[in-house]
């Protein structure tokens, strides 16, 4: 009996340990999504104010608003601005030239060209080459225009324009962002620190089942002891026998 009594509180004692187990994940993972949470609220607090600022910087290009504003000169067609950005880029190429310097201004943003040198293997060796990139420069930050050797003059303005335009949607993401972080964040940190329900339970059990174990310990010890006892008495008595024996 005190055996089936063992192994049910070991069987209690196990599944509670599991449950506990669970909620200590769920305790860590409560409090990851409170970080995640509030490095949320934070970047999306920070990127706000200068997407907006982007934004109020922008200048139209539809239509014949569209113009590359260099130095000395205005540059009205698409088509001749995006020729001269990628003459320019791929000049810095073919000449081996590194930097970073402007091409001149779309949209109200600064168009930058980057060249840096870059490792190529050819065969057994390493071949240096110069390899150009084209961003806007804004408060929103750098926003990277994709080119490739295929790209055309007027398939690079249009892209220039679409980054411009791109913002808008970056400043609904980060508001987005703000608003969904914000609203999950009250219910994470009420969870936060909460107790394993069940501990007081665990806490019984396990005492319960060290009593039964130092119950069914002293019976063994009880038990050998008799066992221990009987095997000397029936020694005693064969001893006695055999100098009964000896002495008829």
């Amino acid at each position: 009996m005190r055996l089936i009594q063992k192994a049910g509180l070991e069987a209690d004692i196990a599944r509670l340990e599991r449950l506990q187990a669970a909620h200590f994940d769920d305790q860590f993972n409560v409090r990851r999504q409170i970080q995640r949470a509030e490095r949320d609220i934070q970047t999306a607090q920070t990127r706000i104010p200068k997407i907006e600022a982007a934004i109020g910087q922008r200048v139209s290009t539809k239509g014949e608003a569209f113009a590359l504003h260099r130095d000395t000169t205005v540059v009205e067609s698409r088509e001749k601005a995006g020729a001269w950005i990628l003459s320019q880029a791929r000049l810095a190429e073919r000449e081996g030239r590194t930097g970073q310097w402007s091409m001149g201004r779309i949209a109200g943003f600064e168009v930058m060209c980057e060249a840096h040198e870059q490792q190529f293997r050819t065969s057994d060796k390493r071949k240096p080459e110069v390899v150009s990139s084209i961003y806007l420069d804004t408060p929103a930050g750098e926003i990277e225009v994709e080119t490739d050797r295929e790209t055309k003059p007027l398939g690079l303005i249009s892209r220039i324009e679409h980054a411009a335009l791109r913002l808008d949607s970056d400043l609904a993401e980060a508001r987005r962002s703000l608003d969904e972080a914000q609203r999950r964040l009250p219910a994470y940190r009420a969870r936060e620190g909460l107790p394993f329900a069940e501990a007081d339970d665990l806490t019984a059990k396990c005492a319960e089942l060290s009593a039964l174990d130092a119950e069914l310990e002293a019976e063994g010890k009880e038990k050998e002891a008799a066992l221990k006892l009987a095997s000397a008495n029936d020694d005693a008595a064969s001893d006695v026998g055999e100098k009964i024996e000896e002495m008829a």
